[in-house]
Order: C-alpha cells, then sequence, then structure tokens
C-alpha cells in the first residue's frame, strides 16, 4: 500500500531501555545496578559482585556461548526478571575475542593483521546488542550494560591538556555499544581544579571535591555520554538511593503522553 499523509500517526517509544554505566574502578557501579527493580546478574569472569549484596546470577560465566545461553534463556524461558545486568563489556570483551580466534583458528585477535580481527568481531557485538534488544522489546526487561572507565590524556592544539575518560574497550566497541545505548552515564566525583600561590612566584595545583558520587548524561570533552530521557546534565547519587533517583527521569520520560 502506497503511503499517504493519511498514513501519519502519531507515536512514541514506550520499550524498556538499555542503559550503560562506566566510571571507574569503586564508583558502585553493580551496587547501584543492583537496585533496579527484579534484577539478574550476568557475572562475566573475572568480575564479582559487592560483598554482603545478594544476586541471582547464572554464576560464573567465561565463554561467549554461555553469554548466549543466558540471554536465549532469559528470551525463552518463563521467568519474573525486569532487568538483565551485564557486568561487564571490559570483561565480555576478551571472552568474546576469543571465541572470534577459535571460529577463524587465530592465534591471538591481532593475527589477520590491519585491524581484521576487531573488525571480524564486530558481528559478536551485534549479536550481543540483538539479542539485548529482543529482551527489552519482547520480554519488557530493561537492559543494563556495565563497564570501566580508562582516563588518559588528551591535549587540544593551543589548550592545556586535560583526562579523558573513554570506556575501556577497542574503540569499534565503544562505538558499536554507545549507539545501541539510550542513555551512556559516566559516574565520577565532582572535582574542582584550584591554583595557589606556591610562593617565589610559582602557582600549585590542587583537586577539591567530596565523596559524593554524580551520574553525568551529556557529553564535555573529558568523557562520553548521552540519554534520550531529557534529563538533567547531571544528578546526584546518594548512598542507597542512586536507582531511585535515575528512575524518577526514566520512567517519566517512558509515562508522558
Amino acid at each position: 500500500m502506497a503511503l499517504s499523509l493519511e498514513s501519519l500517526q502519531k507515536i512514541r517509544n514506550r520499550i524498556d531501555p538499555i542503559l550503560l554505566f562506566y566510571g571507574t574502578a569503586g564508583m558502585g557501579k553493580t551496587t547501584l545496578a543492583l537496585d533496579a527493580p527484579n534484577p539478574v546478574y550476568l557475572q562475566i569472569s573475572p568480575e564479582r559482585p559487592p560483598m554482603g549484596i545478594e544476586t541471582t546470577s547464572f554464576g560464573e560465566i567465561t565463554s561467549w556461548a554461555q553469554v548466549c545461553e543466558a540471554l536465549t534463556a532469559l528470551y525463552e524461558q518463563e521467568h519474573e526478571f525486569k532487568t538483565v545486568i551485564i557486568d561487564s563489556l571490559d570483561a565480555l570483551e576478551p571472552i568474546l575475542w576469543k571465541d572470534v580466534c577459535i571460529q577463524n583458528q587465530w592465534a591471538n585477535i591481532e593475527a589477520p593483521g590491519y585491524g581484521k580481527g576487531y573488525m571480524i568481531a564486530d558481528g559478536h557485538w551485534r549479536q550481543l546488542i540483538d539479542m539485548c534488544d529482543y529482551l527489552r522489546r519482547d520480554r519488557g526487561m530493561t537492559v543494563i550494560w556495565l563497564a570501566l572507565a580508562l582516563a588518559k590524556d588528551h591535549e587540544e592544539p593551543g589548550a592545556q591538556s586535560y583526562k579523558r575518560y573513554d570506556l575501556k574497550l577497542h574503540k569499534r566497541a565503544e562505538g558499536f555499544v554507545t549507539q545501541a545505548a539510550d542513555g551512556v552515564f559516566f559516574i565520577n566525583t565532582k572535582v574542582v581544579v584550584k591554583e595557589a600561590d606556591g610562593g617565589f612566584g610559582k602557582k600549585s595545583v590542587h583537586a577539591e571535591g567530596g565523596g559524593a558520587r554524580w551520574l553525568f548524561t551529556d557529553a564535555r570533552p573529558a568523557f562520553v555520554a548521552k540519554n534520550r530521557f531529557n534529563m538533567p546534565e547531571s544528578i546526584m547519587l546518594p548512598k542507597g538511593k542512586g536507582w531511585t533517583e535515575i528512575s524518577k527521569h526514566i520512567t517519566n520520560s517512558q509515562k508522558e503522553v
């Protein structure tokens, strides 16, 4: 049937989101994710759940086949889970590479040269994204990906160098997952760099900031971030109530008419 103006209709995206949380070690990413509604935890070796917190898990996952089996079970079998957590993408990447190497009989992911191994691995990343997409679309599950942040010195011409935080993933994988996610959230503390007179005409530089964690939702030169929920650029995460603060914005955006 040919399209015409009569075919136009108002639509709204109401499916459950894919959320990516990343930050340096010790920022409480896993604890935050486990506060999401009725979660199931995919523990990718060598990751461990936080001490003292009870989780529902498939156990330690050590192969790409087990990742696929776990996600397939969540799709095909009856359950009441509302959230699936993959902890973490950077732990998953070498497992994914190993499977690619076995399939292609390579010694390692760089064996074919010219970055071909990483390009072939794109297929596995697409498969992961597709499986997670099926879970949120057909099973109504929120998908949470966790990842470490890697800090590197970044220099801009004519400007002072600064720390740039990226996901601890190959740049191709980072591109795939950040594009697929509805929210890419950087977790860190707020730090203010101040100069002080060090005497003899010299300046000393020191950092000031509290211990409170913040969720950054919009991209800045120092980190990648995005959101499709019209969230404020940063949200304070009170201890034990971080998910409550996040869900206010995600839930409201899904309910808006």
